[in-house]
């Protein structure tokens, strides 16, 4: 049971390391996620003022 000992302590040893890298790559994701939202809500926000100018041209050209 001594021989196990060793290994346990490198495990409780290099836990927190682990623990930091799987922080770490939450944190990618995360931005990850929130930089494709932004990029989504850009677009969808691009297209929005590109129809409401569209219309807006209608108007003026044929409802005058």
């Amino acid at each position: 049971m001594n021989q196990n000992r060793p290994e346990t302590e490198e495990k409780n040893r290099s836990k927190p390391e682990f623990e930091e890298d799987d922080q770490n790559r939450l944190e990618e994701l995360k931005e990850d996620f929130l930089e494709s939202m932004l990029e989504e809500q850009l677009r969808n926000q691009v297209r929005s003022d590109y129809r409401r100018s569209l219309g807006n041209e209608y108007r003026r050209r044929y409802m005058e």
